[in-house]
């Protein structure tokens, strides 16, 4: 059988993967972990004999960075990949946050993978406790974790602002549209 139709086989059984990242400045989890992707995968990978491998390179006509998903059907060694670009940090703990945001969208996006309370139109999970109101704006610790996340690429600042449940004071919003 194809890779791709053993692929097809995964995405169509709707894996469903466990939450167990806490995001600190929304205040909600998520699926953090690439441990818990490859928990809920593998025991279909091994079922249709697939196997899942990252890969980093420089290319050889941009010489920028590169990660590659690959899977392979080890039934007729067949494989196919998925390749993201890598932008140049000299800050490791930003590029290792960047590395690991790729794999687990990688292996979201090849599965089709459930993950929790997929947030692609912006509705955060919210409750009382994490909502603030309009003047009070966000905690300090949270605005700066924003910060965080936007510069090691992890959320722009876009999106952030696009957030639902999360009020920014106008000077926190000024601050956030100034980076």
């Amino acid at each position: 059988m194809e890779v791709e139709k053993k692929i097809g086989i995964i995405q169509s059984k709707m894996i469903a993967i466990k939450e167990t990242g806490k995001n600190p400045f929304l205040k909600n989890t998520y699926s953090l972990y690439v441990q818990d992707i490859m928990t809920a995968l593998q025991p279909h990978l091994t079922e249709h004999n697939l196997t899942v491998h990252f890969k980093g390179f420089v290319c050889e006509h941009s010489f920028k960075q590169h990660l590659m998903l690959v899977v392979t059907d080890n039934d007729s060694s067949t494989y196919v990949n998925s390749e993201w670009v890598i932008p140049d940090n000299t800050d490791v703990q930003k590029l290792g946050s960047y590395i690991t945001y790729l794999k687990r969208y990688s292996l979201v996006a090849m599965f089709n993978l459930l993950v929790g309370h997929d947030d692609n139109d912006g509705q955060v999970f919210k409750s009382k406790a994490t909502v603030t109101k309009k003047s009070e704006g966000v905690t300090e610790e949270q605005l700066q974790e924003a910060i965080n996340m936007i510069k090691s690429g992890s959320i722009t600042k876009e999106t952030l602002l696009t957030l639902k449940g999360h009020k920014l004071s106008d000077s926190q919003r000024e601050k956030i549209e100034s980076l």
